[in-house]
C-alpha cells in the first residue's frame, strides 16, 4: 500500500514538469496519479505556475475534481511566487467555475479581458453574479473584436457572449440583431441561432402563461373549493405544457442555462459550508488510499509491488 509522504527530503523539491510525472505514473492509473500528484504538491516549497495549471486541468479531465482537491489547489497556489501567480489565473478561474463559485472566479478575471476566452468567461461570471453593468462593458469588448474575427472561429463565441447578455436582460430585439448582422459561414449559422433565440423567447412566454394559470387555479381552489377536474383553463394549460415540451427540444442547452440561471438558480455562496482545510485534505488522503486498497489490495499498485521486490 502506498502511503502519502510529505517529507521534502524524500521527494523532489520541485514538481519538475507534468511530463515527468506521466513518465513515473501513466495516465491509465488515475488513482496512482492522484496519489503521486498529491505527494508532490504537499512537499514542494515553491511551485511552478505551469505545473499547477496543468494538474488542475488534468484532475478536472479525469473527472476527479472535488472539494478536497480544490483545497489542495488553493494551498498550492499560495506556493507560486507572487510575481508569477498571474500566469495561473486562467486555471484558477477554471477551478472555481467547476464549483459554480462565481464570486471567487471574478477575483481572477483580468481588468480588461483581451482574448476571446477571457471575454466569454467574463460574460459568464458577470451574468451569473447579476452584475449587468460589468457585463455590458464586455458587450462593448465583443463589438470591438468582432470586425477582425468575422468569418473565423472566434466569431461564434463572441456573438454568443453578446447574445447571452441581451437574453439575461430580456432585450430580445437586440439579441436577434446580434445574429441578423452575421453572415453564413462554416463557423456561424445565423439562421439557426435566430430560430433558437425565438424558441427561447417563446418558451419564456409559455412559462409566463403557465404561472398565470397556476396562480389563477390556486386562488380558484382556495375561494370556491373547486375540485381539480372542474378548474378553469385546464385545456389551455395542457396546450401550453405540450408547447413547452416542444420548445425545450429546440432551445440550445447554453440558452436554457441562461433562462434558468437568471431566475431560478441562486448565486453560489463559497462560505455556505465551511470546512477546515486539514479535514478536507485528510478526507482526500483517506479516499485515495481506500481506492487503492479496493483496486490493488494491501500490496499496492504494480509499480509499488515491483519496487518492493527489488
Amino acid at each position: 500500500m502506498t502511503n502519502i509522504d510529505t517529507n521534502p527530503s524524500r521527494i523532489a523539491e520541485s514538481f519538475s514538469g507534468l511530463d515527468h510525472l506521466f513518465e513515473v505514473v501513466p495516465r491509465t492509473e488515475p488513482v496512482s496519479f492522484e496519489m503521486e500528484s498529491l505527494q508532490r504538491l504537499l512537499a514542494v516549497e515553491t511551485l511552478y505556475h505551469g505545473d499547477l495549471s496543468a494538474l488542475i486541468y488534468e484532475i478536472g479531465g479525469l473527472g476527479k475534481m472535488s472539494e478536497e482537491w480544490k483545497t489542495v489547489f488553493e494551498q498550492a497556489y499560495e506556493k507560486i511566487p507572487l510575481n508569477k501567480r498571474i500566469h495561473a489565473r486562467d486555471s484558477m478561474m477554471y477551478l472555481y467555475l467547476a464549483f459554480d463559485d462565481y464570486e471567487t472566479a471574478a477575483k481572477f478575471l483580468p481588468l480588461k479581458p483581451y482574448t476571446t476566452h477571457e471575454i466569454t468567461v467574463a460574460m459568464q461570471v458577470w451574468l451569473r453574479l447579476k452584475r449587468f453593468h460589468e457585463a455590458e462593458a464586455v458587450v462593448q469588448l465583443c463589438r470591438e473584436r468582432l470586425p477582425a474575427n468575422e468569418g473565423w472561429e472566434d466569431e461564434l463565441p463572441l456573438r454568443k457572449a453578446m447574445e447571452s447578455y441581451y437574453i439575461a436582460t430580456e432585450k430580445w430585439d437586440e439579441a436577434a440583431a446580434v445574429w441578423n448582422s452575421a453572415k453564413l459561414s462554416c463557423w456561424v449559422n445565423p439562421f439557426l441561432q435566430v430560430a433558437q433565440l425565438h424558441a427561447l423567447h417563446a418558451l419564456v412566454r409559455v412559462r409566463d402563461g403557465l404561472r398565470v394559470i397556476s396562480e389563477f387555479q390556486r386562488q380558484e381552489r382556495a375561494r370556491h373549493k373547486v375540485t381539480r377536474g372542474k378548474l378553469s383553463f385546464i385545456k389551455e394549460k395542457k396546450a401550453l405544457k405540450r408547447t413547452e415540451k416542444m420548445l425545450m427540444r429546440m432551445v440550445s442547452p447554453e440558452q436554457f442555462k441562461l433562462l434558468t440561471g437568471r431566475k431560478d438558480l441562486p448565486v453560489h455562496d463559497p462560505h455556505a459550508s465551511p470546512c477546515h482545510p486539514r479535514v478536507l485534505l485528510a478526507n482526500l488522503i483517506m479516499s485515495l488510499e481506500a481506492e487503492q486498497r479496493k483496486r490493488f489490495g494491501e500490496v499496492g499498485p504494480p509499480e509499488a509491488a515491483n519496487s518492493g521486490e527489488n
